[in-house]
């Protein structure tokens, strides 16, 4: 069979679907990719044919676009040449590309999404979110339905403009159907789901499906890691989106563990942009190789994208979380809730005080704290063939060319 997947042009939501693709050609499928074009020396590397745009290249699946109706017809452009080309028997998208979802409603080919840590356009909201998050002002408590309603605009703006039938009667409807497409993959288990019952009936877990490149830490990064195996000191890895992000926050985590026996390294947009002094125990870069790095840390410090909770439960490591918008909250709420995380809301400044900063983190260090050995155990669930578990789904559609509804939650666990 043939499988076309797509990416918008991040490393983020193209890794995974890579790591897919890799296991599906691995069990004798053709596959191929549509995504930015400079992501094309990634799949290279990776041993997996990109489509370009036409015979001539071009912009397409921008992730800063992703919502606009002239980036949605690039990508349908895109793969409309890709699919005359290659002839799929399959589209596998990644959250947030809406291309594939007209396409595959107008060429009616079977439509599977590889989804990140949570299922962000839930059926109920109130079923899904916890209350402790709602009413401290994050930007999060709305966001599944903003998102139904972005997409479904966009859709039908996209169809307008490139002169496809679309029903504005069924718009709303439509498009629900079309995120949730014939199947839809999430990545997670139902013990971190937390509100299974809620999910879609042609939602699987499947696991973090996480792939990546084997990177090497630069030298004085690797050096500085080696000092601290030597002196005994644990790392704390820390994503944080920038100065202008949470500016709130950083000047507080580093006033709370600059003295204490630790080291700290973090990656932040724009670091130069910061006027916070770092410390001598603190290291600071842009980026990253994240699993090289995890690979070495004993906790994790974020925001609550899904991408940063999958990779450290995926190495067994609790987080301490300050969720602040969009996935965040749903994010910090699962997290909590399967005891893996501390989260301290940043909405409320007496949540992020040097001196809860200190605790929290200081806490989850301990060896003893019971978030650590769940999220351990968390780890063990979340890698256990999920890649395998997802190419037997895509299989399945291919074969049936219907919705793959779930049959019980028992077979994912």
């Amino acid at each position: 069979m043939k499988y076309l997947f797509s990416s918008l042009g991040s490393l983020g939501y193209l890794y995974p679907l890579v790591g897919l693709a890799k296991t599906m050609k691995a069990r004798g499928h053709e596959v191929a990719f549509v995504t930015h074009k400079k992501m094309a020396s990634v799949l290279e590397a990776a041993g997996i044919d990109r489509i370009p745009k036409g015979l001539k290249d071009g912009e397409s699946f921008l992730r800063t676009a992703w919502g606009w109706p002239q980036e949605v017809i690039r990508q349908m452009n895109h793969l409309d040449y890709a699919c005359d080309l290659f002839q799929p028997d399959v589209l596998v998208r990644a959250e947030l590309t809406v291309g594939p979802m007209v396409t595959s409603h107008h060429r009616n080919i079977p439509l599977a999404c590889l989804g990140m840590g949570t299922y962000i356009w839930p059926k109920t909201l109130e079923e899904r979110l916890e209350k402790r998050f709602q009413g401290e002002g994050t930007k999060g408590a709305d966001h599944s339905g903003k998102l139904v309603s972005l997409v479904s605009d966009c859709i039908g703006k996209s169809c307008e403009m490139a002169s496809l039938p679309w029903s504005d009667d069924e718009n709303h409807n439509q498009a629900h159907d079309l995120i949730k497409g014939h199947l839809y993959m999430l990545r997670s288990c139902i013990e971190l789901e937390g509100f299974p019952h809620g999910l879609p009936d042609n939602a699987h877990f499947v696991g973090s499906c996480i792939w990546d490149r084997e990177h090497e830490l630069d030298a004085d990064v690797t050096q500085w890691l080696d000092d601290a195996d030597q002196k005994n000191l644990p790392v704390i890895y820390v994503q944080h989106g920038g100065p202008k992000v949470n500016p709130d926050f950083w000047p507080n985590f580093v006033k709370a563990l600059t003295s204490q026996p630790v080291r700290i390294l973090a990656t932040m947009d724009k670091p130069e942009e910061s006027d916070v002094p770092v410390p001598e125990n603190f290291m600071v870069r842009e980026t990253l190789p994240e699993h090289a790095v995890l690979r070495r840390s004993k906790m994790v410090v974020g925001l609550g994208k899904s991408s940063t909770m999958l990779g450290a439960l995926s190495h067994g490591l609790p987080l301490l979380l300050f969720p602040l918008w969009s996935e965040h909250p749903h994010v910090a709420a699962r997290c909590e809730m399967a005891n893996v995380a501390t989260c301290l809301s940043p909405h409320n400044p007496d949540n992020v005080t040097v001196e809860k900063i200190r605790e929290a983190a200081m806490r989850l260090l301990d060896d003893t704290h019971p978030k650590r050995e769940a999220a351990f155990k968390m780890g063990q669930k979340l890698t256990r063939d999920g890649y395998q578990r997802a190419a037997i789904l895509l299989e399945t559609l291919a074969a049936e060319n219907a919705v793959i509804m779930r049959e019980d939650l028992g077979q994912v666990r």
